[in-house]
């Protein structure tokens, strides 16, 4: 949160609102009737790396 705050210039406050009023809308729109669309191209979920198990 401290790194997209500082690239955002906003205070971690504003961040954490802004995030909590718009993302549940971001979702909706990206998830039409609760599935992920087919992509033919790259996932960036794909990029996310597995956690350690150590």
């Amino acid at each position: 949160m401290s790194d997209l705050a500082e690239q955002t210039g906003l205070s971690r406050d504003e961040l954490l609102d802004r995030l909590t009023r718009e993302l549940p809308d971001a979702v909706d729109k990206l998830t039409p009737d609760g599935q992920m669309p087919v992509s033919n191209g790259p996932n960036l979920l794909d990029e996310v790396p597995e956690p350690s198990r150590t």
